[in-house]
């Protein structure tokens, strides 16, 4: 009846037998090699069988030889796989790989933001052989044979997987506020490098937004996902600027859908809201009380109203 594609197969994920492990194949649009990846363990599932399905896997290169599933050696890498928008809510053209490639290019001298931001190794849209030879993963690809007025419900979205490093932890992993302080200190760091440098807003600071790489010098804090990043010159020509990011962090203007221009404010703002939200529950399960901030009037705020 249909086709492997237009079930939503996907040949690029794999189980090998021989070596009892999942391979990932990552195409890299800048030297136009596809890597083959080992997974270790999956950091992130999709809560939603809609939106971007955004699913992370921690995992090592699979060397050219490989034999053996024991690679403990290797360094780590994390892969995002995304099903993301082609426009934002806004109108904007969203690339996340092109923004994390001008990152690394532009920052890669300043060895002080070393870990306060994901470094790419590889990313674009996923390629898939099949008949018609290899194309892109998209929603209008597999839709194509579905009628028009069905495929302009749906909204058009990309195949997207990437690979980043460091491998970071979450933010509720932090032992103490001395912790979350450098943390956000480093945020703040790299955020503003990515400003002043790239000339790219994030859009969208969030807890799970911001992670942390530990060593024996302490830990370092690290701004990912920029799935919402636009440049800082794109929104200041938008007329009716979107509303962009995670509730409950959005500033103001945002959830008001204000005309006033975006800037870099409405990321701090978040980050405010950020601190609140942390202040409230507690950086971790050890000094966290559900109980007691069940009723909490900070709860409404992810309700999305800005009156609240």
């Amino acid at each position: 009846m249909c086709k492997n594609r237009q079930l939503g197969y996907d040949p690029t994920i794999r189980y090998n037998s021989d070596l009892d492990n999942w391979e990932i194949d990552v195409y890299d649009s800048e030297t136009q090699m596809t890597r083959v990846y080992v997974c270790e363990s999956i950091r992130c599932n999709p809560h939603s069988t809609f939106g971007r399905h955004t699913r992370c896997f921690v995992a090592h290169e699979k060397p050219a030889d490989s034999t053996s599933a024991n690679n403990g050696d290797m360094p780590k890498v994390l892969i995002k796989d995304a099903w993301a928008q082609t426009l934002g809510p806004d109108g904007h053209v969203c690339d996340e790989v092109a923004y994390l490639r001008e990152i690394r290019d532009t920052l890669a001298d300043d060895h002080t933001l070393d870990n306060m931001y994901p470094r790419l190794q590889a990313g674009c849209v996923v390629q898939i052989k099949c008949s018609d030879g290899v194309v892109d993963d998209t929603t209008q690809y597999i839709l194509m044979h579905i009628d028009t007025n069905t495929q302009a419900k749906v909204p058009a979205r990309v195949h997207k997987r990437l690979v980043i490093s460091p491998v970071g932890e979450p933010i509720h992993d932090l032992k103490s506020i001395d912790e979350l302080i450098v943390v956000v200190g480093d945020v703040m760091a790299a955020h503003s490098a990515i400003v002043k440098r790239c000339g790219l807003l994030h859009r969208d600071l969030s807890v799970n937004n911001i992670m942390f790489c530990r060593d024996d010098d302490g830990v370092k804090g690290m701004l990912i996902d920029f799935d919402n990043a636009c440049r800082a010159t794109d929104v200041q020509n938008m007329e009716q600027p979107g509303c962009v990011g995670t509730l409950p962090f959005m500033s103001i203007g945002n959830l008001e859908h204000s005309k006033v221009k975006r800037t870099v404010l409405d990321d701090w703002e978040s980050l405010i809201y950020i601190l609140c939200w942390i202040g409230t529950f507690g950086i971790n399960q050890t000094d966290q009380d559900c109980g007691a901030v069940r009723d909490l009037m900070i709860q409404i705020w992810q309700t999305g109203s800005a009156a609240d």
